[in-house]
């Protein structure tokens, strides 16, 4: 995110079967903890998304000594290839 200047968007996983991913409101001052605390309730995951430009997801970047590096998925706890994530989600 270094890259991206400050210039990005937060988001949270919608409840539901499908979890599309929504804005959480900025405000004039930025993100302050106490309004993404109210914007997500308990533990959750905020998702960070580039406003200005793409983020490189070429190969190169979700493969670690050969190896495809997965994660685990919020919805099904299956693990998804990062590469795979979006499409999955």
């Amino acid at each position: 995110m270094k890259t991206q200047r400050g210039a990005f968007e937060l988001l949270k996983a919608d409840r539901g079967n499908n979890r599309p991913l929504l804005s959480i409101p900025l405000t004039s001052t930025g993100y302050l903890i106490k309004d993404l605390k109210d914007a997500v309730s308990g533990s959750a995951v905020i998702y960070e998304c580039p406003i200005q430009s793409n983020l490189d997801i070429t190969p190169n970047v979700a493969i670690r000594g050969g190896e495809t590096v997965y994660s685990e998925c919020v919805g099904c706890q299956k693990m998804i290839p990062i590469l795979e994530m979006k499409e999955h989600m």
